[in-house]
């Protein structure tokens, strides 16, 4: 448990200066959207959304895992398997803090 803490506690201490300089990370390359970006820490890709002047993290991932798009971005219209690119009809999940 006291490993748990402190890596969650380290995951935390290195988003902080997002506030500064929130455009610091890379664009996540399985979304590809301006706003949503990552930090690595380690072997985990800290995934982030930038709204206005609000930052959200939206998903932490170990980068042993396999990423997978769909389950950060939600199609609103139609089955997201039928090839449609536009992200104009994609949106975000709510925050998850």
């Amino acid at each position: 448990m006291k490993f748990a803490r402190l890596t969650v506690d380290s995951l935390i201490e290195r988003t902080e200066f997002l506030h500064d300089d929130s455009f610091s990370g890379h664009v996540v390359p399985e979304v590809g959207i301006e706003e949503i970006r990552e930090l690595i820490y380690g072997h985990y890709r800290i995934i982030y959304h930038l709204h206005s002047k609000d930052i959200f993290i939206l998903t932490v991932y170990h980068s042993a895992m396999q990423f997978k798009r769909s389950k950060l971005i939600q199609r609103n219209h139609g089955d997201p398997s039928d090839g449609d690119e536009d992200l104009t009809h994609w949106s975000l999940p709510p925050p998850l803090l």
